[in-house]
């Protein structure tokens, strides 16, 4: 975010340099019209202006679109890491529960070992469900933290190609400035 709000001074402050050079251009131009140099150098300075002008526009309205799309890319892995942490969070609370279903399910198993065979068989049932519930939270853990890496490389991708982005935006912003 701190990296868009650089983008965008500096984006501003071209701006800025930008309409300067254009003024000064233009009064260079008032000058040589004052001057009589010959309406020749006025248009000269006129269609050189105008050339300016529209390259300046082009290049600004690229930076903004290329800004704005780095900007929607970094919002969506943003997003997507946000419902993968809350899936996860979700995931470590069905964990959790289990987990202390497990642990009343063997105390009322320690209970029915009291009681009758078929007490302590519907009880080895209900403590196979409980694992069967455990061993699939167990490897929805392992894929959801499987899948953390692949987002995470993702965002990496996405901010080597901002860093590229704003690595042209600079060159393109050098490039500018050599040539006023």
């Amino acid at each position: 975010e701190d990296e868009l709000d650089d983008a965008m001074f500096t984006l501003d402050k071209e701006k800025k340099q930008w309409s300067y050079e254009k003024k000064q251009l233009t009064e260079k131009m008032n000058n040589e019209a004052d001057n009589m140099k010959g309406l020749e150098d006025v248009e000269a300075l006129k269609s050189e202006l105008d050339v300016f002008q529209m390259t300046l526009n082009t290049k600004v309205t690229e930076l903004q679109h290329d800004l704005d799309i780095t900007t929607h890319d970094n919002e969506v892995l943003m997003k997507k890491l946000k419902e993968i942490s809350e899936e996860l969070e979700v995931k470590v609370k069905q964990i959790e529960s289990l987990e202390h279903a497990k642990g009343e399910a063997l105390k009322q198993l320690e209970l029915g070992h009291k009681k009758s065979n078929a007490d302590l068989e519907s009880f080895e049932f209900q403590e196979e469900i409980l694992k069967a519930q455990i061993k699939k939270g167990l490897e929805t853990i392992q894929y959801l933290q499987n899948k953390v890496p692949i987002v995470d490389e993702e965002l990496k991708k996405k901010e080597l190609e901002h860093s590229k982005s704003k690595a042209a935006f600079n060159t393109q912003i050098a490039e500018l400035q050599k040539d006023l």
